[in-house]
């Protein structure tokens, strides 16, 4: 395997060093992404719970930490609300409950998921995509992103999962959840409105904020030196 952690340029921030200094690190590749089943249809949040109830399964985990962010963070919310029983601790990072409050970003999303997801096989495609995530990018970063970018997934599943993602909304899990958690966001996240990320810690039953000044979207996601500190303590 040459992409993904098989590359040099997959974790440059040493998040999956950092981490598996202490712990044991398990990252699986979401439905449709990656080395996952490409030709899938169904993106729903009880799909995307499914795969982690599977993993978890699978590797015969009973009780762990669970790490959450992005797009993915719904995910975790819902899993440490249905499995209290398994997750000793969450981190959701870059993340939110739902954007049902936000319909502007809503709609804004769906407009780019469009654009870039009907034209992902050419570079003006992935572009657009990497400027909304990273816009702070410089070019050698940027091209270094399209690259995986084109290579974790193709048109449909883009469009799959950002559809369907734009209709999940786990607000009522969040209030279950009674774990200790961490929300971590940053307010320069160009993805993420700092708002989003304030709702959510305001949701969970005394969650941590924290506020990381100044970093982008992938550096709140968890790259950032000091998310990954907060993460640790």
């Amino acid at each position: 395997l040459t992409e993904g952690m098989g590359s040099p340029l997959y974790d440059q921030s040493g998040f999956l060093s950092w981490h598996s200094r202490e712990h044991r690190v398990v990252r699986y590749d979401g439905r449709g992404f990656g080395l996952s089943d490409r030709d899938v249809t169904d993106f729903s949040l009880d799909a995307r719970l499914r795969d982690l109830e599977t993993v978890v399964d699978a590797l015969g985990l009973t009780r762990f930490d669970l790490y959450a962010f992005s797009a993915g963070g719904p995910t975790g919310i819902a899993y440490a609300a249905r499995h209290p029983e398994r997750v000793s601790r969450l981190v959701l990072a870059a993340t939110y409950a739902g954007l049902q409050t936000d319909p502007e970003r809503q709609r804004m999303l769906a407009d780019l998921v469009r654009f870039a997801g009907t034209r992902w096989e050419t570079p003006m495609g992935r572009a657009s995509f990497a400027e909304f995530l990273a816009p702070e990018a410089n070019d050698v970063q940027r091209r270094i992103l399209m690259h995986f970018l084109g290579v974790a997934a193709d048109g449909p599943q883009i469009l799959g999962f950002f559809r369907d993602t734009g209709a999940i909304d786990t607000s009522e899990e969040a209030g279950r959840i009674d774990v200790p958690t961490l929300v971590a966001a940053s307010d320069s996240d160009s993805a993420i409105p700092l708002a989003h990320s304030r709702r959510l810690a305001s949701l969970i039953r005394n969650a941590r904020f924290e506020i990381i000044d100044g970093a982008s979207h992938i550096g709140a996601s968890g790259q950032d030196p000091r998310v990954m500190r907060l993460i640790s303590d």
